[in-house]
């Protein structure tokens, strides 16, 4: 509910098609976890506000989310360079036991969805494919960094919508009104 009533703002107060759809889904869920059947318009006050504090707990999770993943991702190169280091080490040791499975994340850009974190799993044979990907992790962190100050804005213009979005939720739950009296007269 919460992604809707973020995309519900963005469009100045109108939801499209398949969003009305999803929001009808969402509320019927509610109103079936809530027990709103049996209700009447005289209780449409209580059960906005149960729409708002929905949307509120909703919108909390998300930003946590993104306050997560903005921290991973400030550590992003630190974890990169120690990854150089173990692969380093696992060529450098003569009692490496081979094969080797080794992951690393970094950011990537995706033609779909933009920017995204990428977990890169390696199956290591011998020494000298864990000297080459370490190399190859060093010579490309560099790139990665960009990507990474890059994802790191558009978290926190993310962050910025969601904070600014706690403001008009209760706007929302009344916009979903005519939503819920069809919910309730089925329900009924």
């Amino acid at each position: 509910m919460a992604r809707l009533a973020l995309e519900w703002e963005k469009q100045s107060g109108k939801l499209k098609v398949r969003q009305r759809e999803q929001l009808r889904r969402a509320l019927t869920v509610a109103a079936n976890i809530l027990s709103w059947e049996g209700a009447s318009e005289k209780e449409l006050d209580a059960i906005t506000r149960d729409i708002t504090k929905l949307a509120r707990a909703g919108t909390r999770a998300i930003r946590r989310d993104l306050e997560r993943e903005t921290k991973i991702k400030r550590k992003e190169i630190d974890l990169l360079k120690a990854a150089v280091k173990t692969l380093r080490k696992v060529a450098e040791d003569a009692e490496s036991d081979y094969p080797v499975e080794f992951s690393y994340s970094y950011t990537a850009r995706s033609p779909a969805r933009g920017l995204v974190t990428k977990t890169e799993p390696l199956t290591l044979a011998d020494a000298d494919e864990a000297g080459a990907a370490a190399d190859n992790v060093e010579k490309r962190t560099e790139t990665w960094d960009k990507l990474r100050l890059e994802m790191i804005e558009e978290l926190k213009v993310r962050e910025k919508q969601w904070a600014d979005l706690s403001g008009s939720l209760s706007s929302f739950a009344k916009a979903a009104q005519g939503t819920v009296k069809e919910i309730l007269a089925i329900l009924t």
